[in-house]
């Protein structure tokens, strides 16, 4: 969003004085106030994972780089935690039988078999997905997740770890205030307990009450 601000700004042409003063006092606050966000590594990790932006807005290559570091040492662990990278071929994947000829393809093919991680250090699988292209505007990332959580396990994990983060504080306020109406002045005799059972029926939605 920050990045098409600023290149919308840019595109605007104006003539008038106080129009062109306003103007770069706006693009000036936009680069004190917005551009570092581009730091913030959760921010940048969500955007990176986000299958309709990934490194598309980022206007520095080291946050770009900072961000997919974090994110290939987490798929990395993950990998380590589902056992191995890749499954290994062996010449032996079928019976050994004398004279196979199949034997001398399966030892070729492991031979040719793509590196987990490539000359540059990423997963293979990471690597495949940053280099697909960009999904449209209108996909939902978790659904695009969803379905391709097979072809990138581990990334896969990283993205739902990031992208389900609430971006605002609404909910964690809503619930404040429903335990401050809960626990009023005029009850002083409620337990913890109590307290927990009565924010919980609170948070129910009313469909639930119809049971």
């Amino acid at each position: 969003m920050t990045n098409c601000i600023k290149t919308s700004l840019h595109r605007i042409n104006v003539s008038n004085p106080f129009a062109k003063n306003l103007k770069k006092e706006l693009e000036a606050q936009i680069e004190k106030k917005l551009d570092p966000l581009e730091t913030n590594i959760l921010l940048s990790i969500a955007t990176i994972v986000d299958p309709r932006f990934k490194r598309l807005h980022f206007s520095s290559a080291r946050n770009v780089a900072n961000a997919i570091t974090i994110i290939k040492n987490e798929v990395k662990k993950e990998h380590q935690n589902q056992g191995s990278l890749t499954p290994p071929v062996h010449p032996n994947i079928i019976d050994d039988v004398d004279g196979c000829i199949w034997n001398i393809h399966d030892e070729i093919a492991s031979r040719h078999l793509p590196d987990s991680d490539g000359c540059d250090g990423l997963p293979a699988e990471l690597k495949l997905y940053l280099n697909q292209p960009i999904q449209p505007r209108t996909r939902h990332p978790i659904q695009y997740w969803k379905e391709n959580k097979n072809a990138f396990p581990g990334t896969y994990k990283v993205a739902m770890k990031y992208l389900t983060v609430l971006g605002a504080s609404v909910p964690a306020e809503r619930l404040v205030s429903t335990l401050n109406n809960v626990c009023s002045d005029k009850r002083s005799r409620l337990t913890p307990q109590h307290i927990n059972e009565l924010v919980f029926l609170n948070s129910l939605d009313s469909i639930y009450w119809n049971i």
